[in-house]
């Protein structure tokens, strides 16, 4: 389940925050019988800027919450990512 909230400043540049939970269903490749259970969260902040119609680069922060788990785990990303509209 993702959730998300953008905003444009300008014709160029669009900043967002997203939020995401995720379900496990399967534990694959387990003999344990599973019934499911929330797994973890992630939180991403993030700037795009549209270089024209087709191109866009941006940066983004994510934290990634582990949890239902033992050791519970958090994970911190820093990303740069390029899109190409086709």
């Amino acid at each position: 389940m993702r959730t998300m909230i953008d905003y444009n400043i300008n014709d160029y540049f669009t900043t967002y925050l997203s939020c995401e939970l995720r379900y496990q269903i399967d534990v694959p490749n387990s003999d344990i019988v599973f019934n499911g259970f929330w797994h973890r969260i992630r939180n991403v902040l993030g700037v795009d800027y549209k270089i024209n119609r087709k191109n866009t680069v941006g940066v983004y922060y994510l934290v990634q919450n582990e949890f239902n788990i033992s050791p519970p785990e958090n994970i911190y990303i820093t990303g740069l990512q390029y899109s190409l509209k086709l």
